[in-house]
């Protein structure tokens, strides 16, 4: 019976991937069966449209790949989920059990706090995160077949049913846009955008939403003139402290101030 369940998926999966996709995303698909705490609320007929167009490879993480919308405007995150279960080799070798459930343990709870994060965010700060909407549980009432182009070009079909996503508007990141301030010699504009970043920073700990990661550069964008935070990854839930929220403002400055300086 243990043996059935993945079984039952993979043969699902068949039919939920081109020929090509069967190859090339295989590893945005998820085996897991449906949990109450992951639970979001059914797509909106102006997101279900959104998920109608292509999407063209933009960029690679840890933890996600990332596509692009044909409006130029939306981005598709797809996680990479071989990085966040556990691996089956494990299972031909026996005298491995204890580092595979070492390993295994740690990837369930990389999993939860990742997914846990992305819901938090879609709750409690949706216009600071620049989400338009979240699915992470498997989705069977539903078909939304989209078109993925790959680095490559080529061109894959694959069904989102089995496979947890999120929808972003596209935002310019934060680097990129001071870079073109400090060209410009707009010192003003470099303040201002700045100012931004550190208010977002306020208003996201406010809401009582804190970040474990400490990157800035790749983390923080603007969409149009709204600061965002685009990485939803390493949220916990915190009671905000006028002391917590300062320290959490010093440090997202601090890393702006030390790239301003190496820009000569």
């Amino acid at each position: 019976m243990k043996f059935l369940i993945p079984l039952l998926f993979f043969l699902a999966l068949g039919g939920s991937l081109s020929q090509k996709g069967k190859r090339e995303f295989s590893f945005v698909f998820s085996p897991l069966p449906y949990r109450k705490e992951w639970a979001m609320p059914f797509p909106s007929a102006t997101i279900q449209a959104l998920l109608k167009q292509r999407f063209t490879y933009l960029g690679s993480g840890a933890q996600v790949v990332a596509f692009l919308g044909e409006d130029q405007k939306t981005v598709l995150k797809l996680f990479k989920m071989n990085h966040l279960l556990p691996k089956e080799r494990f299972k031909l070798f026996p005298w491995t059990s204890a580092y595979k459930e070492k390993k295994t343990t740690l990837r369930k709870k990389k999993l939860k706090r990742l997914f846990k994060s992305v819901k938090l965010a879609y709750q409690r700060a949706p216009e600071e995160t620049s989400l338009l909407y979240a699915r992470l549980n498997p989705d069977l009432n539903s078909e939304y077949r989209i078109i993925l182009i790959d680095r490559m070009k080529r061109s894959h079909t694959i069904d989102l049913k089995y496979v947890p996503f999120v929808l972003q508007r596209r935002a310019e990141l934060v680097f990129s846009r001071l870079k073109r301030h400090l060209i410009k010699g707009d010192s003003q504009a470099l303040q201002r955008d700045r100012e931004k970043i550190l208010s977002l920073v306020r208003r996201r700990c406010e809401k009582g939403l804190f970040d474990g990661d400490r990157g800035v550069s790749a983390n923080f964008g603007f969409v149009g003139e709204s600061a965002v935070q685009i990485d939803v990854g390493a949220f916990f839930l915190q009671i905000p402290t006028e002391k917590e929220v300062f320290e959490e403002i010093r440090r997202v400055d601090d890393k702006i101030d030390q790239w301003i300086k190496r820009q000569g």
